[in-house]
């Protein structure tokens, strides 16, 4: 069994407007989720940041793969000032629940600082990522995502 967790940073926000997306943003969550669909299938697990651009772009991903939005996971751990260490903490979780539940997909949104810190603890090297990109780490099964390089790709 091949496992995909995939990292996405949240669209597009205009600071002090009170919407959590501009609406361009909005209509681009939408069809990356159906892209995702139809490269990936479906999700297992869905989790987001706290921060309302994360939730709001967690709930159209969510929608495009038809996950239930209720199951979203929202965690203080993926926020944009997580530590290395929280970081590290919740991939530990995340890998450890994923081998019990044998899920095959979990999707992540969150911010760039947060990505940048998921590539540095699987690469051991600090990594700057491109604001508009995701990233997807392959391998064979959760164990071995955690024992070995992952294959990893750019999702656009």
């Amino acid at each position: 069994m091949s496992i995909r967790l995939i990292i996405l940073r949240h669209g597009h926000y205009v600071p002090g407007s009170g919407q959590a997306l501009t609406a361009d943003s909005c209509q681009r969550c939408q069809v990356r989720a159906e892209q995702l669909a139809i490269e990936f299938g479906a999700v297992d697990m869905l989790y987001s940041s706290e921060i309302s651009r994360a939730k709001a772009t967690a709930g159209l991903i969510a929608q495009g793969m038809k996950y239930p939005a209720e199951k979203i996971v929202i965690t203080e751990n993926l926020s944009e000032l997580s530590s290395m260490q929280q970081v590290t903490y919740f991939i530990h979780l995340l890998v450890a629940e994923a081998a019990v539940q044998e899920y095959q997909n979990i999707v992540i949104v969150t911010h760039l600082p947060v990505i940048e810190k998921f590539m540095q603890f699987f690469t051991g090297e600090q990594v700057f990522v491109a604001p508009e990109c995701g990233i997807v780490f392959k391998a064979d099964s959760w164990d071995s995502l955690l024992e070995s390089s992952p294959r990893i790709s750019v999702v656009n």
